[in-house]
């Protein structure tokens, strides 16, 4: 039995049970009901239920087939002698871990500034840099440039960060750097790009809505392509090629709040996800996605990610190449980071990622 197959099982064992804790339901599958009775039998006593319960419940599940693990999220912290009571294993094939996590919302960045929300390399902007609809106070991150059939250059970042979530007029004018981001001696905010275009991302119940091409992403058609690069802010330029998204992999990525960070990618979460956002003027609203990948830092001091992030490029290395991989789109109070695949991204926005432009 594959990792993947134990989630699911757990997950559904988690909503029968009142323990997977979301606002929004999910109607499960009749493949999933079937599977939750490996979690009905000894896997799962009464008391480790309990434990759950008194925990808040089960925020996500996710999941890594590599090296067959399952990771389950819980609202609260479970301290390590009550997790002793929980299930360490499955049939002795799968391992499952436990960590604090909560649930996963698409942040605003506070409006203050951060001590090196942008970066300038060879007199010009650089990618993992502050930007923002100009109309709306906020900072996002511009993940990368990439190039369309006709050879236009564009900038990716999320749909939340430049498309409002779909409610950006098409020719936004798109600020650098964002608001907070604008201080005396700083450098002059100018009109970065516009915005273009984003993939589709609807808001409701999988049971209402298609979700199966819900993607946080959207382009922005630059002003100038000379006023920006490709470098990844100091750190290293855009690489050029691209690799599936993986559980299990070591992460980088450099964004507006926190810059340059190291993660590891816990695993694939169990879909449909979902995650909240808040859009001003238009209220709050939760998009559920169906393919996630939650990701850790490295430093117990500094999140992968932190709000502002979202638009930031996610890259890692193998065999002294490096591959893009995803971008990152929400994260917790618990200092889990989310990102989707890269891959699928480009290929519905037809686009490919730039490297060495102005380096």
């Amino acid at each position: 039995m594959e990792a993947s197959e134990v989630a699911l099982a757990l997950r559904a064992w988690a909503q029968e049970n009142h323990l997977y804790k979301t606002e929004f339901p999910i109607e499960l599958h009749p493949t999933d009901e079937a599977k939750d009775s490996l979690f009905d039998s000894a896997a799962m006593s009464v008391l480790a239920e309990k434990t759950l319960r008194s925990r808040g419940g089960i925020t996500a599940i996710a999941f890594n087939n590599a090296n067959n693990t399952v990771t389950v999220f819980t609202d609260k912290s479970v301290p390590a002698k009550e997790q002793k009571i929980l299930p360490q294993a499955v049939l002795q094939q799968v391992e499952i871990n436990y960590m604090h996590s909560g649930t996963a919302q698409a942040g605003v960045p506070a409006n203050s500034a951060v001590p090196a929300p942008f970066s300038i390399h060879n007199g010009r902007y650089a990618c993992g840099s502050s930007i923002h609809p100009a109309k709306v106070l906020g900072a996002g991150t511009l993940g990368c440039l990439v190039r369309d059939p006709s050879g236009d250059i564009f900038a990716l970042t999320n749909n939340h960060v430049s498309g409002m979530c779909n409610y950006a007029s098409n020719g936004e004018k798109i600020i650098a750097p964002g608001h907070p981001d604008i201080i005396a001696n700083g450098i002059d905010p100018f009109t970065i790009g516009y915005h273009s275009r984003s993939l589709p991302m609807v808001h409701g119940l999988p049971d209402n809505v298609d979700i199966a091409t819900n993607n946080d992403a959207a382009l922005l058609k630059l002003s100038d392509s000379n006023l920006v690069c490709s470098m990844q802010g100091q750190s290293y330029d855009t690489p050029s090629l691209t690799f599936e998204m993986q559980a299990g992999f070591s992460v980088q990525k450099v964004g507006r709040t926190t810059g340059l960070t190291h993660g590891q990618i816990i695993g694939e979460i169990i879909a449909p996800h979902p995650v909240s956002y808040s859009v001003p003027g238009f209220g709050n609203h939760v998009s559920f996605f169906e393919r996630v990948f939650a990701i850790h830092s490295n430093d117990p001091d500094t999140p992968f990610s932190q709000p502002g992030d979202s638009g930031s490029l996610v890259t890692t290395e193998m065999n002294g190449d490096r591959y893009a991989i995803g971008i990152v789109f929400a994260g917790n109070n618990q200092g889990m980071s989310f990102a989707l695949p890269l891959i699928p991204i480009l290929a519905n926005l037809n686009v490919q990622i730039v490297s060495g432009h102005n380096i």
